[in-house]
């Protein structure tokens, strides 16, 4: 997982085209990448009410690898994502089909490595639907194992977000 995720990271951040388009959003402020869409205010960001909540847990693969694979799930995860999450490493990373969304999520997390935090996330789901996804995100460590667990909560907010949802491809600016 860390290989093919450093080839992802390496493959991007040295092309050309990539870099050129990336500034593109980023000066045209992309409301898709940026932080305050990608991770809202923590203590004024809170769920919708009346929309579903999904739960997925995730397990550290091993130690100090950030590699994460869900572990379990509520039936209402799998309603939300259209699909049984359980196995799949990193799940809100690799339904993120976006690379802006998914170097920009990266570098804005890697900026803090916060225990716990609201996120939101254009994702492409199994039917190749976007969707915009709000989930807030708890991390703790296990004693017996040394591993790492990943508690998240989240709703599919898509309706909320048409106007981002139809937007053009941040990849083909």
């Amino acid at each position: 997982e860390f290989a093919r995720e450093y080839e992802r990271i390496q493959s991007l951040l040295f092309n050309k085209n990539f870099s050129q388009s990336l500034r593109v959003a980023i000066q045209n402020k992309d409301p898709r990448i940026t932080k305050e869409f990608m991770y809202p205010e923590f203590g004024v960001t809170q769920f919708v009410e009346r929309v579903s909540v999904g739960m997925v847990r995730m397990v550290e693969r091993t130690v100090g690898s950030s590699e994460f694979v869900v572990e379990s799930c509520d039936d209402k995860a799998k309603e939300i994502l259209r699909m049984d999450p359980v196995g799949t490493p990193n799940i809100f990373e690799s339904l993120d089909k976006s690379d802006m969304g998914y170097i920009m999520a990266k570098y804005y997390w890697l900026q803090s490595k916060p225990s716990s935090f609201w996120f939101q996330r254009v994702i492409t789901l199994p039917d190749n639907q976007p969707a915009v996804i709000r989930g807030y995100s708890s991390i703790d460590g296990s004693a017996a194992t040394g591993k790492q667990t990943w508690t998240i909560r989240f709703q599919n907010l898509s309706y909320l977000f048409s106007d981002v949802l139809a937007l053009p491809s941040a990849d083909t600016l």
